[in-house]
């Protein structure tokens, strides 16, 4: 750069300037992505964490009917959760049986 010209400096100075602003895209960009994929594993795991807790119900609705002493030790969730699949039960025979008549 010694021998340069001020034409020849200023070109590299803006070559630099563009350069950093087109890393500061790319990061920006990398950013953007990132957090999108992270949003979309949330998602991922709050669906898998329903469907976890649905299967852990069936299970315990299951197990219920052969030893009725379960129900008796359930957490006040546990007891929310089955009581709204028993209702979505309930309402799809409700919904087989209109079907047939």
């Amino acid at each position: 750069m010694k021998g340069d010209s001020k034409k020849e400096q200023n070109q590299d100075i803006e070559g630099y300037q563009s350069s950093s602003v087109v890393d500061e895209t790319k990061n920006v960009n990398q950013e953007s992505f990132i957090q999108q994929k992270i949003v979309e594993a949330r998602d991922k795991l709050e669906k898998q964490r329903k469907d976890n807790r649905k299967k852990e119900m069936d299970l315990l609705m299951i197990k219920s009917m052969q030893n009725p002493n379960l129900i008796a030790n359930l957490t006040i969730d546990d007891t929310i959760d089955i009581n709204k699949m028993i209702d979505e039960k309930i309402k799809e025979i409700d919904a087989k049986i209109a079907s047939l008549d």
